[in-house]
């Protein structure tokens, strides 16, 4: 029995100690956001626009589409620059095409991003926009990412916010985070 405690007590530092690290010590760059409102694990919030590194996925998802922009940030564009990573993954669909962003950070897009020479890999810009955000945590399943945005939906529509358009999911956190220490949040476009 005090084995099993004493085997329990590291596992659980050992987790929020893998937490702890990925999200300090790595310091990722976050793209930046203004606040109007909070509500527990609502906002509203205000972007920018946002220069991003882009690339189709297939229907129902898939990791070719992380592994082409990773490539592109690892050295795969015309400078043969590696590029820091950044958070959130943003996956969002604009018609029937799914598609993933890494944020270029601040300075590569002040400096002038490289072209990407990873094929299906473009530079683009995300719009400023007026988003309502729900937080979640877990691996985000298709189950998940569904129950969550009915929640954000209720959200909205129980202060009459209308929304606009297809929703945006946000991932801040490696594959090996366990899922529930991952921070994850779908948006939707206020109209």
């Amino acid at each position: 029995m005090w084995l099993k405690l004493v085997l329990g007590a590291f596992g659980a530092i050992f987790l929020l100690g893998a937490y702890w690290l990925y999200s300090s010590a790595f310091g990722l760059e976050t793209a930046q956001y203004r606040v109007a409102v909070k509500e527990e694990a609502f906002e509203i919030r205000d972007y920018p626009e946002l220069p991003v590194a882009t690339t189709a996925m297939r229907a129902g998802g898939d990791d070719s589409a992380f592994r082409k922009l990773f490539r592109f940030i690892q050295g795969g564009n015309d400078q043969q620059e590696k590029i820091a990573m950044t958070t959130p993954v943003f996956v969002d669909r604009e018609g029937e095409q799914e598609r993933m962003s890494f944020v270029v950070p601040k300075e590569v897009d002040q400096n002038g991003s490289p072209d990407p020479t990873i094929e299906g890999v473009e530079i683009d810009r995300r719009p400023a926009v007026r988003v309502a955000v729900y937080g979640f945590s877990g691996v985000a399943n298709e189950d998940l990412k569904q129950r969550a945005l009915q929640k954000l939906q209720d959200w909205m529509a129980a202060r009459q916010i209308e929304p606009d358009g297809d929703p945006i999911y946000a991932y801040y956190d490696a594959p090996f985070i366990p899922g529930p220490f991952r921070r994850n949040e779908v948006m939707l476009r206020i109209r």
